[in-house]
């Protein structure tokens, strides 16, 4: 993790990434560059257990509120992004549910499946 105290560091993603190779860089909030090993993420890691559980991705849910969702939302037919989240991951979600604050996950769950 990388801090800084102004939020204009955004544009040191790709630097980060041309400098360090086999990183994943990402962020959940503007003060706050999330970097990890490229094979690591959220993404990653729940098509890794989808896998386990003999779960394919079309069958799957994923629900995200920041930029650091992205990957994961993507990785299932079924990415879902709350109302508070980030633009960009708006813009990547098949559906956009109630904010976190409005219980967005429970409600949509209550939705499909009670």
């Amino acid at each position: 993790f990388c801090m800084w105290r102004s939020t204009g560091f955004r544009h040191r993603e790709k630097e980060v990434r041309e400098k360090i190779p086999g990183v994943y860089v990402t962020s959940s909030v503007s003060h706050l560059l999330e970097i990890g090993n490229a094979e690591a993420g959220k993404g990653k890691t729940l098509l890794k257990l989808l896998k386990l559980l003999e779960i394919s991705p079309e069958e799957a849910m994923a629900f995200g509120d920041a930029d650091n969702d992205l990957d994961m939302i993507r990785s299932v037919k079924y990415g879902i992004a709350m109302k508070n989240a980030t633009e960009h991951l708006k813009e990547a979600a098949y559906h956009i549910t109630d904010s976190n604050e409005e219980d967005g996950v429970a409600r949509k769950l209550q939705e499909l499946f009670l």
